[in-house]
């Protein structure tokens, strides 16, 4: 279905749209062109479920105060439901602009950061928990024009703050001076510095410059993000020997963490030597990390100047994902020996499957001229603790509890698909023999099921982890595992048994998210 006027359409890959679900469950959709007008445009759903062009009100236009690119709109029930678009107007800089009633009507648009004079463009990723907090990756400018670090900001209450939640100014006070060092913590600095004793590229690369990609909530909300550096002429000269650098970071509580993940490959093509394949973060498990590469080797992190292509130069997809915060990464390919390019992976949130993957698959020659076509891998939808829990009459909050007083929290029931009302209830771990076996069902991502070995019952050691959705295990080195591709028993077996014989072996079950 195609909601976009003959008006408001441009062949132009900048021209994305912005989806937003109302309290009424009707959809806004906002949508503008690139750099050709001082305007977006709106379309609301009449129904919540809109099928036909007949369930969509009148394509409507907003006046803006300057030429405007993007939209990106987020709302927060905590704030009234306001709604918040961002986009790219006033000054060529980040620009917000508010609706209080839904979308009816908008708010005078304020510029949010503000940088140059006029042709320096901050190049922003946002994201939202949805009730009281947008949170945005940014940098200096494009990084084919200004040497580009990477910077995180979030906004709450009324207040734009740094990642550890210093006050940087106001909302009422926007834009911030970038220039005069109104801004977010660092996350990646650009230097051209040669690198020191101790230095690598995960401190930096030199003469790199950084653009976003990503950004989402990891583990006690912290905020998770991806983004690329690259660098000219890297193998050679021109801009087939540029390179890109993939990197992961994640806010540890105190400090920013960013690891140099995997080689991007060369740009896309001449004209606009900073586009890579792309990365993305799934929103539901930010320790998955989807990219798009066309080099060799891409996980041979040794060496960032002989950096050689694949045949062909055909872009790829992998899924890494991580189980020590980034530090390390298993891989896997999405895509292998394709007649043509795979190319911006995205992964849409709250798609409540094991596995929900978009992305381009064809020819591109630029950004206003390509013969493509979306393609997904989308998985079966999952099971959560919520869900399970309410079947039973428990709430959300009753992981912890023993309904039955059998000795097994409800989380753990849930991980074993049993009945957390019966204490008779048989799906318990059990010895083979050979092995300690237990059910596990995949569609239960928020959960991690944990073998724990002792020979005495007082000193315990992690013997593996399994992980759902078909997320790589992790063993302990003595034991081995047979795992299902989908759901069904695991059996953990211990290598070389202890000096006399004596194994015990118990399962935890963990919260994954």
């Amino acid at each position: 279905m195609i909601i976009s006027t003959a008006a408001s359409q441009q062949q132009d890959d900048h021209n994305n749209p912005s989806i937003t679900v109302l309290p009424d469950g009707k959809l806004m959709v906002l949508y503008s062109k690139h750099i050709a007008g001082a305007q977006y445009y709106q379309r609301t759903s009449l129904v919540p479920l809109p099928t036909t062009n007949a369930d969509w009100g009148p394509e409507v236009v907003i006046g803006m105060p300057a030429n405007n690119t993007y939209a990106n709109t987020y709302r927060l029930t905590g704030e009234a439901d306001a709604i918040y678009n961002f986009s790219r107007c006033i000054n060529f800089n980040p620009t917000l602009t508010i609706s209080t009633n839904n979308g009816l009507s908008w708010g005078t648009s304020r510029q949010l950061v503000g940088t140059g004079s006029g042709s320096t463009r901050p190049y922003p990723r946002y994201c939202s928990n949805g009730v009281d907090r947008i949170d945005l990756i940014y940098t200096d400018g494009h990084p084919r024009d200004v040497e580009n670090s990477v910077y995180h900001m979030f906004y709450k209450n009324g207040g734009l703050h740094k990642t550890d939640g210093t006050l940087i100014d106001s909302l009422a006070n926007i834009p911030l001076d970038h220039d005069g060092g109104e801004k977010g913590n660092v996350i990646y600095p650009y230097s051209d510095a040669p690198w020191g004793p101790g230095d690598g590229p995960d401190n930096w690369i030199p003469t790199g410059r950084g653009w976003t990609w990503d950004v989402h909530y990891g583990q006690d909300d912290a905020p998770v993000c991806v983004f690329q550096v690259q660098r000219d002429d890297v193998t050679g000269s021109g801009w087939s020997n540029d390179r890109i650098y993939y990197y992961y970071a994640r806010w540890t509580g105190t400090q920013w963490q960013r690891k140099f993940i995997a080689h991007g490959g060369r740009p896309l093509y001449s004209a606009e030597d900073d586009y890579g394949g792309g990365m993305c973060l799934d929103p539901e498990d930010p320790r998955v990390v989807y990219i798009s590469t066309n080099a060799a080797n891409p996980f041979n992190l040794v060496d960032i100047s002989a950096v050689p292509l694949r045949t062909g130069d055909r872009y790829e997809i992998y899924r890494g994902f991580t189980a020590d915060g980034g530090l390390t990464f298993t891989w896997t390919p999405v895509t292998e020996n394709s007649a043509m390019d795979n190319l911006r992976p995205i992964v849409p949130p709250g798609h409540g499957k094991q596995e929900c993957l978009v992305w381009f698959y064809g020819t591109y020659s630029s950004y206003t001229s390509f013969s493509t076509k979306v393609v997904a891998r989308i998985g079966e939808p999952v099971v959560s603790y919520k869900g399970w829990a309410g079947g039973f009459g428990l709430t959300e909050n009753s992981a912890d509890e023993d309904e039955d007083k059998d000795g097994r929290s409800n989380f753990l029931e849930y991980a074993l698909s049993s009945d957390p009302l019966n204490g008779r209830d048989p799906a318990n771990p059990v010895w083979t023999g050979t092995a300690f076996q237990f059910e596990i069902d995949r569609s239960r991502t928020d959960v991690e099921w944990i073998a724990m070995h002792s020979t005495d019952l007082q000193q315990w050691q992690q013997a593996a982890v399994i992980r759902a959705a078909g997320l790589p295990p992790s063993f302990t080195a003595g034991f081995t595992a047979e795992v299902p591709d989908d759901s069904g028993a695991v059996r953990v077996a211990i290598q070389t048994p202890p000096a006399g014989g004596k194994s015990f072996f118990r399962l935890l079950a963990k919260s994954a998210h």
